[in-house]
């Protein structure tokens, strides 16, 4: 019968792990707080010297700042060509509940799963600690995320429409449940993709492979 520990050794792992959170001892004291406070309150008293010339006119920045104070339009990013795309708020709305009813595509849900789902993470990974495939550090940062929901929103495809851009919809998981975890499996897919036949690292290469 081979024990954890064996099991543990049979396995390779990453150097993934979550930050410390942690304040070295020998530099937690009343003279250091002191310290600290006293360096605090000179940086407050330094007035910013500005070193750089804003490449933008007053009313180009006046301009950004109106922008950003109208709810009525909708900046974001095109989905092709580096363009930045002003949309009327409604049309963009109305664009994203056009998707999102398409019961095709997407199922409403009558609560929030996340917390379902962490469990299962949690049990999944437990159980992946127990045979050695994972190592107490990489489960710790598996399940540190915040568990923020991700978010939906649109990119407009102004290259099909430019008065009315369909939207390439897009889910932002940054903080998800599941972040560190794509991260973990990324970190063990990379060298497996890079050895296929198809792999293409950037538009340099196809330059290249073409010359």
């Amino acid at each position: 019968m081979i024990d954890t520990k064996q099991k543990i050794e049979s396995y390779q792992h990453t150097n993934l792990k979550n930050k410390s959170k942690k304040f070295p001892k020998n530099q937690i004291g009343p003279e250091i707080a002191s310290f600290q406070k006293c360096v605090e309150a000179d940086l407050r008293k330094i007035k910013e010297k500005k070193t750089y010339k804003n490449n933008l006119s007053k009313k180009e920045i006046s301009a950004i700042k109106e922008f950003q104070k109208n709810n009525n339009i909708t900046i974001r990013p095109a989905d092709k060509g580096g363009g930045i795309v002003f949309k009327n708020t409604d049309k963009y709305n109305d664009e994203c509940y056009r998707q999102l009813v398409d019961k095709k595509t997407y199922i409403k849900l009558d609560k929030d799963p996340t917390m379902t789902f962490a469990q299962k993470l949690l049990d999944y990974c437990n159980k992946g600690l127990k045979l050695g495939i994972l190592s107490q550090n990489e489960l710790e940062y598996i399940m540190g995320t915040p568990g923020k929901l991700p978010i939906f929103y649109c990119l407009p495809k102004v290259h099909k429409d430019p008065i009315n851009p369909p939207g390439r919809p897009i889910i932002s998981g940054i903080g998800s449940l599941t972040a560190n975890l794509s991260k973990y499996i990324d970190t063990w897919l990379q060298p497996l993709v890079k050895n296929t036949k198809s792999y293409l690292k950037d538009t340099t290469q196809i330059i290249q492979i073409i010359e």
